[in-house]
């Protein structure tokens, strides 16, 4: 039995027993299983009324707390759902009350002893009905409690079910970054790259040596920056974009004029829109790592925006590569995002270019 018949189930054996309960508290009932007519036409009004009831608080409680992953959103946003539940059980009391006694005075010409117009039946008149109908305040507390009751069990549940996912979420998360972090260790600590990077800084030393102070600046921030992302699932852009202009200075010069960065970001963007550590440094070491570039067609790297997403953007010139590419960087960058952010990021290949879209965390 799948999980939506289960707890369509559970719902209606709770909504039976609570029916039960109420006829048996009904002194116009002789007892919860009368065989009357008017017995039966309640019960189908009561089971189905406040199954109805159940499902609608069930849509709105998921509705409004879904995709809420923090802990701090989560018991905010129960506070409100709660009190709108209230308020909307309230008010389905009150009709229930109503239907109950249209039910009574139309189908079956039940007279109940406050409702004076309807004492006597031949004298029924539908316009009067409204007027005679009163709200009973021992049905409305009755069924607040039983919402109290049945609702707090739920959030109980609920809470304890979240708990978890949110213990699993942050072992998972903390999991990514560590991977993440390993990854861009791993290929920067690379023998390749760090081979490169000391070919490239000893013929700098003969050549400038200004220049070459200026390249271990770099080369020691861009490792400075990976040992002490350790603990940040996000950065601001403006920071991650300060660690790829050392990273890209190191391209540069080992690539001079074959190679080149745009960034077209505004201020608020840079400054208030956070990011995942190394995301940028991972796509433009992929851009670089899977093309072919030469002077007369250089490597054209864009960081671009639009309103949800930070757009990275590279001209296509295929490298063969010896062995296929895994896949690894942005699968881990896919992996994190679905955590930090709840989107997905976007990926296009067209016949000229190749672009990832980065979802803003604000």
């Amino acid at each position: 039995m799948n999980k939506s018949k289960q707890s369509f189930l559970r719902r209606l054996a709770v909504i039976v027993i609570l029916h039960l309960i109420f006829k048996q508290g009904d002194q116009t009932f002789s007892s919860a299983l009368e065989p009357s007519l008017r017995s039966i036409v309640f019960s189908l009004y009561f089971i189905i009324y406040w199954m109805l009831f159940w499902v609608a608080c069930s849509s709105i409680f998921s509705n409004f707390m879904k995709n809420t992953l923090e802990k701090k959103i989560w018991y905010r946003k129960l506070s409100v759902v709660t009190l709108v539940l209230l308020l909307f059980v309230i008010v389905c009391s009150i009709f229930f009350n109503w239907g109950y006694r249209i039910i009574d005075h139309y189908l079956f010409r039940f007279a109940w002893e406050e409702d004076v117009h309807f004492i006597n039946p031949d004298i029924f008149d539908p316009a009067d009905l409204f007027e005679s109908i009163r709200v009973n305040p021992e049905l409305l507390f009755g069924f607040m409690l039983l919402f109290i009751l049945v609702y707090g069990t739920h959030i109980f549940v609920s809470s304890m079910k979240n708990v978890k996912e949110l213990e699993v979420l942050a072992a998972q998360q903390k999991k990514e970054s560590i991977t993440a972090q390993y990854t861009a260790l791993k290929n920067q600590i690379d023998p390749h790259f760090f081979f490169n990077s000391l070919s490239v800084l000893s013929s700098l030393i003969y050549e400038s040596t200004e220049l070459s102070a200026e390249y271990i600046s770099h080369l020691s921030k861009h490792y400075r920056y990976i040992l002490e992302m350790h603990s940040d699932n996000v950065v601001t852009v403006d920071k991650e974009l300060e660690y790829l202009d050392s990273y890209f200075f190191l391209l540069k010069i080992r690539h001079e004029d074959y190679i080149r960065l745009s960034i077209a970001l505004s201020e608020h963007t840079k400054l208030k829109c956070k990011i995942l550590p190394h995301s940028l440094q991972m796509l433009v070491e992929n851009a670089v790592k899977h093309n072919v570039f030469k002077k007369d067609n250089p490597l054209v790297i864009e960081i671009l925006e639009d309103e949800d997403y930070i757009i990275i953007r590279n001209n296509l010139n295929k490298r063969r590569l010896l062995n296929e590419s895994t896949g690894v960087g942005l699968q881990n960058i896919r992996k994190r995002y679905a955590i930090e952010s709840n989107k997905d990021i976007i990926l296009e290949e067209s016949d000229n270019y190749f672009v990832v879209k980065l979802p803003k965390i604000n």
